[in-house]
């Protein structure tokens, strides 16, 4: 249990190290182009999004799931990969009263 624990964090961990550099990655791409920026990219730019079908979110969606999803991911699952780790100490003893 304690390796499929740790193979779980691992792969956490791996997981918030690719976001973290596709993010900075992406960030700088945007500032290369930002700095390139002409009006046609502009109207090019325009044409492109036209063409992308999205499904926007409401902002009253993100009110109501926002509550759910952001404790789970930034303070329960720590929590709960922390806990696969730790023994009960009083895991021999009965807890019937």
């Amino acid at each position: 249990m304690k390796t499929l624990a740790l193979i779980a964090l691992v792969l956490l961990l791996v997981w918030w190290c690719v976001l973290t550099v596709w993010t900075i990655s992406s960030h700088r791409e945007r500032v290369r182009l930002a700095a390139n920026w002409t009006p046609e990219n502009e109207v090019e730019y325009q044409k492109l999004e036209a063409s992308i079908p999205r499904y926007r979110m409401r902002p009253k969606n993100y009110v109501v799931t926002a509550p759910f999803m952001v404790p789970f991911v930034l303070l329960l699952l720590p929590f709960y990969v922390h806990s696969w780790f730790v023994r009960d100490p009083f895991d021999k003893h009965e807890h019937s009263a």
